[in-house]
């Protein structure tokens, strides 16, 4: 390797004197081929099954989520592709922290994003009423079927998510048709009997002189039992009064009578026959849906 030196010297004489001094810039020092500094390689994508194996890794999802956060900060893409398997978990319900910082720009992002926030509800226990209103905040667009129905054509194409039961099924040129009631989650009390009880009894006779007669004997007994009581309650499906017709495709899992957390593309309205009157029905396409987690929940008596 050749090193080039340029010096400014004092001439006199036509020649440099003794001890020359630098005049000007300090000296340049050229390297020919000097080798590029080494970079970091990138690190390659998770697949989907190196980011489903991380995510099963863990005992519970809170713990999953963390270590995706944590490999956030380092690496954005494998965060990302490591906490959408930790939403698919079924005990993943903390639909705050996924639409909060920092997911909430990875959430927006997503193609995906409506069917995993359909995802959570569903394992959270289907209170879709309540739920949408953290979408909203988040601003992502996924809107409620009083919405669509209220307003077919500024809804028409959008992701409609609804709580309901299929109550209708018909076979159409190898589709099915299902009609859809919409239903909301209600909470029903109940108070159960747990644990070990205590019982207390007591009991009085008394004999009564009539006349100098001997009478039959009064008995009074009492009866006590204290023992600890808990409120369970229950999550229960009320009926809204609202219904939709659905494209089902070919799918036999739908079955009617039972709940699912329903993800839909609002396709507008069409005229239908119901009985006698032909009237405008919205109808939409199923993209996903999920069977909602049990609500069953209990607290102890006072």
């Amino acid at each position: 390797m050749k090193c080039i030196v340029v010096l400014w010297c004092a001439l006199g004489a036509g020649a440099c004197v003794e001890n020359p001094r630098l005049v000007g810039t300090a000296p340049t020092v050229l390297w020919e081929h000097a080798p590029d500094e080494p970079r970091a390689a990138a690190p390659a994508p998770l697949s989907v099954e190196e980011a489903r194996a991380i995510a099963q890794a863990h005992d519970a999802a809170h713990t999953c989520e963390l270590t995706a956060r944590a490999l956030r900060q380092h690496d954005r893409a494998r965060g990302w592709a490591v906490l959408q398997q930790c939403v698919v978990r079924p005990d993943f319900t903390d639909l705050e922290a996924l639409l909060s910082r920092p997911w909430l720009e990875d959430v927006a992002a997503s193609a995906d994003a409506a069917r995993l926030v359909a995802h959570v509800i569903a394992a959270r226990g289907g209170d879709v009423h309540h739920d949408l209103r953290l979408c909203r905040r988040a601003r992502i667009p996924v809107f409620s079927l009083q919405a669509a129905i209220a307003d077919p054509e500024s809804y028409q194409g959008r992701y409609v998510l609804l709580l309901g039961a299929p109550k209708q099924s018909h076979q159409r040129g190898g589709t099915r048709a299902l009609e859809i009631a919409e239903t909301r989650i209600m909470a029903e009390s109940e108070w159960v009997a747990a644990g070990p009880r205590a019982a207390t009894t007591t009991a009085t006779s008394m004999r009564r002189d009539e006349g100098g007669g001997a009478a039959p004997p009064l008995r009074e007994d009492y009866r006590r039992s204290e023992g600890q009581r808990v409120e369970v309650l229950h999550n229960v499906s009320v009926d809204t009064g609202r219904a939709i017709l659905v494209d089902a495709g070919a799918d036999p899992f739908l079955e009617v009578g039972t709940d699912y957390v329903l993800l839909l593309r609002f396709d507008g309205t069409r005229e239908a026959v119901s009985g006698t009157v032909l009237e405008e029905r919205p109808v939409a396409t199923v993209v996903a849906y999920f069977e909602p987690s049990s609500g069953l929940f209990a607290r102890l008596g006072r």
